[in-house]
């Protein structure tokens, strides 16, 4: 845990996660994603695998039960979110507290070097990045809004994004790949947790 409980109560006290099933999806595939680079807000374009995994991942959820689409305002994700659109026949939301964070001097870098990462999660300052306890209260903004939409929602946004995600919803934190779809449901009791699944099992690093 990187963030103190009494922040974690604090924030549940003072922004309260409608009970809401969504789906998360992460955006489709871009050359700084193939090549293993950390993006944050540098806004590149789907490559032509991630338009091909969008189109894939659309045929997936023709099957689900989605009556929305919340969207990070960045290329990558709102491109996913129109592909997925396209197929399903649901509205497309942007909301730009889903953006992913803001790495400040760990953008455009290799993934592999976590060690900023690593004093990142603790909330170290990094230079020109969003703190991970401000990006996370930012998450819980979006998260918040999206759930307001008639659901199922379906969140298409970010690795980081899904990260502080699973802060915010108690859950063990896992990565994922592009284009991986997972299922949140809400807990049926006070005392109970959020619960999800994979709708496959592929996992990458964020």
């Amino acid at each position: 845990t990187v963030i103190s409980e009494d922040f974690r109560i604090f924030d549940r006290i003072i922004m309260h996660i409608p009970h809401k099933q969504f789906y998360f999806v992460r955006h489709g595939q871009t050359d700084w994603n193939h090549q293993n680079i950390r993006m944050g807000w540098t806004d590149l374009s789907l490559n032509n695998v991630g338009i091909s995994q969008a189109h894939e991942i659309a045929q997936v959820l023709k099957n689900i039960d989605i009556s929305s689409i919340a969207v990070s305002p960045l290329c990558r994700a709102v491109t996913t979110a129109h592909i997925i659109a396209q197929h399903i026949c649901q509205p497309v939301h942007i909301i730009e507290n889903l953006k992913e964070c803001c790495w400040g001097i760990m953008e455009g870098h290799d993934k592999n070097d976590r060690t900023l990462l690593e004093e990142w999660y603790k909330d170290k300052e990094i230079q020109n990045a969003e703190r991970f306890s401000s990006f996370t209260r930012r998450v819980r903004s979006g998260l918040v809004s999206a759930l307001e939409h008639p659901g199922p929602v379906l969140i298409v946004s970010h690795g980081g994004v899904y990260r502080a995600i699973q802060e915010i919803l108690l859950l063990p934190p896992i990565s994922l790949q592009n284009c991986s779809v997972m299922c949140h449901t809400p807990p049926a009791h006070v005392t109970d947790s959020w619960k999800r699944w994979a709708l496959g099992d592929k996992t990458d690093s964020i």
